[in-house]
Order: structure tokens, then sequence, then C-alpha cells
């Protein structure tokens, strides 16, 4: 077996090409029409697993889109103030 090494040398120099080239590289996004449905059935109160079943989506797919929907308010007048605390202290709080 190759030491580390090689294989990062090998792995880096087969991405080289693919990159230039304009390879999108990574898992696809979720696109925001689905996101928006993700969100909306969340708000409406469905269930992770509900909600990933009717979309054809991974429950772990669902569950970052919920904590984004949480962490991070589209408008500041969507959330009450304590919202808005939980909000700034979560983004302060180090990891």
């Amino acid at each position: 077996m190759p030491p580390r090494t090689v294989i990062r040398q090998r792995v880096k120099a087969g991405l080289k090409p693919a990159v230039a080239q304009g390879v999108k590289l990574g898992r696809p996004k979720v696109d925001g029409a689905t996101e928006h449905k993700v969100r909306k059935q969340l708000a409406k109160g469905v269930g992770i697993l509900k909600v990933a079943k009717w979309l054809g989506l991974g429950t772990g797919t669902v569950q970052r889109i919920s904590k984004e929907r949480v962490m991070s308010p589209r408008r500041n007048d969507e959330w009450s103030p304590a919202h808005q605390v939980l909000f700034v202290t979560a983004r302060l709080t180090p990891r």
C-alpha cells in the first residue's frame, strides 16, 4: 500500500485538471424551491421524517435546512426579540 503522501499527491494531480476544466466538486446543492417546501412543511409542524420521505430527501438534509431555518432568519422582523437574542447568542458562542 502506498504511503499517504503518495495517495494525496495522486488525488491532487487528478483533481487539478478537472478543476481547470470547470468541473464542480462536491455534493449537489438542494434547489431553492425544494428548500422552500421543506421550510413550509416544517413551519406547519410536519415531522422531519415525513418531510424527507415526501420530498425524497435524506433526513440529514431536512435537519440541516431545519437548523438553518432556526439559526439564520431571512429578515429580522420575522422574529420576536427573544429569538433575535438566541440567534445572536448562538452566533457568538465559541465552538
